[in-house]
């Protein structure tokens, strides 16, 4: 590389981390829009060109190791320039004065929930990038200069080398958000200033030139430290002077899915499904035990959020009613004509598992009241929902089930027979689809069963259930873990047991595989797609912050730990991986209203998603190729929750096995 070239971005990589959604302190919507707003620019071929596979952006990571990792990935990747960017709370360590970085779960007390910079600086440090880049956009993000310097190696000047870091404000300073405003002031001004260019200036900017006119148009006024001659040469395209690029530097796409490459935190967002826009980031000091703080933690007044549409768009612009909720997932529609419905005598309520039973038709379980009913969807593009039959599921010897003796979770069709998970005992029975009649239990292990001594939660069993499309394959999966089975790398760590069909049609366990969920999250439903991969609807529920529903792409490792006594102690590759598909928060609002839940008030789209079940591949229309994902929610037979029914178009492949 030459005094005179751009980043060569097959040998670069870059890493953007925007923390909007926190459970302890107040969110800052404005951060995530930046990031991904960072991406489409730099990806842009007109600006620099890199890669989507070698820019990431990593919302929300959940804990300090989730951040250090994403930032350890890109670090390892990079040879000619590294680029890390987060925008986030930035905190305040008062013993010794030092800056730390917050993540999702980090609260004001505890200073081991979140992330010292010197630790991310000793990721960097540990590049082999000869030019490094780091841009802080949070509160006393200038505490960094102090600390950085003395910690970056400068390689001979014979190359371009050296570190730059480039800080929204001083060590003493709040980083801004106006109210009403979908950047951040800083990021703002440096998203504008990548997106228009400079009419002034060469063909190319370097981050000087960058500094120099951000310095003119923020408050409060960015800091900057370098060494070497990073800062002069090359970084990005000047848009308003290079109206052609090169056409080898072209890389497709810029709707792409964005995976940190790292074996189980593979993780991914959407350009198109943003619905993040302000906040005003006020800063946050760890208090020592004697210090005094406000309720939420902060020295001063809660930021004031507001929401807009996932890109940038005048501020009266109408929400979007469908559309991309990820690259590989669009809302296609919604439906709440089941809530408060009635059918043959009977309230449809508490609807928790759905299956398919044709094109546009789908079974579902009541799970308090023991009964199937068989739904008609319309269209994935436009649902028109109704009951069209019912069925009572029964005991073997013909009587009814008491309330405590069945909580239907999830089902499956198999021939004649319908396949039912239920929490209660727990179960796997085989009703008979003509008169729900029980013709089998299925095994299920006794360290399942709650009772005296047991590490099973009596609640919190077999949740869900799916079947391979070509039969061979049955799973079930706890709702939670067992409480003998401890965290492992942070994430919490249920079990699934997998089915074998025998000769006879009916099955035999084989084995018990494990599946990480982030820590207060609950496994509600899967989709079996065969060859060890599953779709898998993880969900939680925050009293402070309501429903979140996210479904991920996951696949199984295929080690039994059916005699692991402790999950928390196993090796990390007996873990499935995850990679998200979609976080139904991401979806266009669709004119939903959720007026019982006033906690998802940000997203009224969202309830308490409990089934989901895949549909045959669309024929036509946008999303011709894509399959039809309808998800269902349980209105826990309570006046105060909805039956709500979704369609989506989502990019997946099936297997035969």
């Amino acid at each position: 590389m030459t005094a005179d070239r751009l980043p060569d971005p097959q040998r670069s990589a870059a890493v953007l981390i925007g923390v909007s959604d926190y459970v302890h302190l107040d969110p800052l919507p404005a951060t995530k829009t930046g990031a991904l707003k960072l991406w489409q620019l730099l990806t842009d071929p007109a600006v620099l060109g890199l890669p989507a596979d070698r820019c990431n952006v990593i919302p929300n990571p959940q804990h300090p190791y989730e951040l250090l990792r994403a930032v350890s990935t890109a670090a390892a990747d990079a040879e000619d320039t590294l680029l890390v960017y987060y925008a986030g709370h930035g905190v305040v360590d008062p013993e010794v004065a030092t800056l730390r970085l917050s993540v999702a779960l980090t609260e004001a007390q505890r200073r081991y929930s979140s992330v010292g910079w010197n630790e991310v600086r000793d990721e960097i440090k540990n590049s082999k990038a000869q030019r490094k880049i780091v841009i802080l956009d949070c509160c006393h993000s200038g505490l960094m200069m102090e600390s950085l310097s003395a910690g970056m190696d400068i390689l001979p000047m014979t190359k371009i080398t050296g570190a730059y870091r480039l800080a929204a404000c001083a060590d003493d300073a709040v980083a801004l958000a106006r109210r009403g405003k979908t950047y951040t002031e800083f990021t703002g001004a440096l998203v504008e200033l990548l997106d228009k260019g400079l009419p002034e200036s060469g063909e190319l900017l370097n981050l000087d030139t960058i500094f120099e006119k951000l310095h003119e148009r923020v408050s409060p006024k960015p800091r900057k430290a370098s060494s070497g001659v990073i800062g002069e040469v090359p970084f990005v395209r000047n848009r308003a002077r290079s109206a052609t690029v090169p056409a080898e530097t072209r890389t497709g796409p810029q709707t792409q899915w964005w995976r940190l490459r790292d074996r189980r935190s593979r993780i991914a967002v959407s350009l198109a499904a943003v619905t993040a826009a302000a906040a005003v980031a006020t800063g946050v000091v760890i208090a020592a035990p004697w210090d005094k703080q406000t309720p939420n933690g902060t020295p001063g007044p809660s930021p004031t959020t507001s929401h807009q549409p996932p890109t940038p768009s005048p501020a009266n612009a109408a929400a979007p009613t469908t559309g991309a909720c990820s690259p590989d997932a669009a809302l296609l529609d919604f439906s709440d004509l089941l809530d408060d419905e009635g059918y043959a005598g009977n309230r449809v309520v508490g609807l928790s598992g759905l299956t398919m039973v044709g094109p546009t038709e789908a079974l579902a379980v009541d799970d308090k009241n023991a009964r199937l009913y068989r739904i008609t969807l319309g269209t994935p593009e436009k649902l028109d929902v109704k009951p069209t039959g019912v069925i009572q599921l029964k005991a073997a010897d013909g009587s009814g089930y008491a309330d405590e003796e069945f909580d239907g979770e999830g089902l499956v069709i198999q021939g004649d027979s319908v396949l039912v998970a239920s929490e209660s005992a727990p179960s796997i029975g085989r009703f008979d689809r003509r008169t729900g009649l029980l013709r089998e239990d299925l095994e299920v292990p006794d360290r399942f069963r709650p009772g005296p001594g047991s590490a099973a939660k009596g609640s919190e069993l077999l949740e869900s259930l799916a079947m391979t499309p070509d039969g061979k394959h049955l799973y079930s999966g706890l709702q939670t873990a067992l409480s003998s089975d401890r965290s492992n790398q942070g994430s919490d760590v249920l079990r699934l047991l997998h089915y074998r069909s025998t000769a006879k049609g009916g099955w035999k366990l084989d084995k018990q595989l494990a599946y990480p969920i982030t820590d207060g999250g609950e496994l509600a439903e899967i989709v079996a797609l065969g060859n060890g991969e599953l779709l898998t609807l993880d969900r939680s529920y925050h009293p402070l912050h309501g429903n979140t529903v996210q479904v991920y792409r996951t696949t199984l490792s295929g080690q039994d730990v059916t005699d692991a006594a402790d999950l928390g102690t196993e090796p990390t590759d007996v873990l499935a991986e995850k990679e998200l598909l979609f976080n139904l928060a991401d979806c266009p609002q669709a004119g939903a209203k959720n007026s019982f839940e006033p906690k998802n008030k940000h997203q009224p789209l969202l309830t308490n998603v409990e089934g989901m079940a895949l549909g045959p591949e669309l024929t036509k229309g946008e999303y011709r190729g894509r399959r039809p994902l309808y998800l269902i929610s349980d209105d826990n037979d309570s006046k105060t929750q909805l039956t709500r029914l979704y369609s989506l178009a989502v990019d997946v492949d099936t297997y035969g096995s």
